[in-house]
């Protein structure tokens, strides 16, 4: 999986004086799943758009299997995009709405009517080939999006946000779904979202974007458990965060000032000076509460005040008030045999965590 079909080096997109991208490079490997994931505004449809040539960059180069394509037309791209509204055509059957690509390209229509078959049965929908899109549903209608897509034989397929439309149960179902018809078809998917969860769950790789920059490239471990800076750590998941001033270091690790107390964690890869600011991230499902403070077993841990406790099915949420002032949220998680649902708002506690399962990041 070492092949790269798709690169972007050094790829800028200007309209007028607003800058979308700046200085983008990417390389996208043949047959990954690939998801551009960040707020909206952040410039991951831009790049896709740019891959697919509806748009052309203002500097840099795009190339595709080896091939420059800065200026070639969509119809030239070995690329092929599923949009979120779909765009089927709705005077057309569904057979038609997948026979249209070859059909363009004068394929015979013998040849067609055996890959239309082909593409409708990978999408499991072969029975529907006489409906017209407005008889489908969201699910189906996405589906046979795809299988129209794919009977072009594209080297990427290129998906822009086309689960959004989709309620939550259904969006869950097509998830899975997806991943499993890219590993079916080998073909390379690069994915458009704003949906965190959805990039975690589907993804071979993650390229996270702020402001037309790419914070961080990585796998979904990589991005959720080891952020490369604020950016990141803020957008993926839920985060806590303590601040914290650094005292000393050394090669046994990181003495700290935090919460109005002197902490030591084995953490040796942070380099700052004394003095510097930094913030430690520790996610919510981390973070060890207890009612007794003779149950703690590391060597710190912070008092506080239980203000809220949120249900969620499996695990609960609990809000907790330091004594600092500072609110944290804290995730249980519990069972049967579990006496997680036995916190109370009012009630004192006491937060810990295992050393080496938080992350430093520099204070921006």
């Amino acid at each position: 999986m070492n092949e790269i079909v798709v690169s972007l080096h050094g790829v800028t997109k200007k309209y007028g004086d607003l800058s979308i991208l700046n200085g983008v490079d990417l390389e996208i490997r043949k047959g990954e799943f690939l998801t551009l994931l960040g707020p909206s505004g952040c410039g991951k449809t831009t790049i896709l758009k740019l891959v697919a040539g509806f748009e052309f960059p203002t500097s840099g180069e795009i190339r595709l299997n080896g091939r420059v394509v800065n200026q070639e037309p969509p119809e030239k791209r070995e690329v092929n995009t599923v949009f979120q509204s779909y765009a089927l055509f709705p005077h057309m059957s569904i057979f038609d709405n997948v026979a249209f690509g070859p059909r363009l390209r004068g394929v015979l229509e013998e040849t067609i009517r055996e890959d239309v078959k082909k593409a409708l049965e990978m999408v499991q929908l072969s029975h529907l080939s006489d409906r017209r899109p407005h008889q489908l549903s969201g699910g189906q209608q996405q589906r046979i999006a795809i299988a129209r897509a794919v009977i072009n034989k594209p080297s990427v397929l290129l998906l822009d946000e086309s689960l959004s439309a989709l309620d939550y149960k259904l969006r869950k179902q097509m998830q899975v779904e997806l991943k499993q018809l890219q590993r079916q078809l080998g073909i390379t998917f690069v994915f458009v979202t704003h949906d965190q969860e959805e990039a975690l769950s589907m993804s071979d790789r993650i390229v996270l974007m702020h402001k037309g920059v790419i914070q961080q490239i990585g796998t979904p471990t990589e991005i959720y458990e080891s952020p490369a800076n604020l950016v990141v750590a803020n957008f993926i998941g839920e985060a806590t965060f303590f601040d914290s001033v650094v005292v000393d270091h050394s090669e046994k690790g990181i003495a700290l000032e935090t919460e109005g107390q002197k902490i030591h964690l084995k953490d040796t890869k942070t380099k700052a000076k004394p003095g510097s600011k930094l913030k430690i991230l520790v996610r919510p499902e981390d973070l060890r509460v207890e009612r007794f403070l003779k149950d703690i077993t590391e060597a710190f841990s912070f008092e506080g005040v239980v203000e809220d406790i949120l249900y969620r099915g499996t695990v609960i949420d609990l809000c907790i008030r330091l004594k600092s002032g500072h609110v944290i949220q804290a995730t249980e998680f519990y069972n049967e045999d579990s006496d997680a649902l036995g916190y109370k708002v009012g009630q004192t506690v006491f937060v810990t965590w295992v050393d080496g399962w938080e992350v430093l990041l520099e204070d921006a």
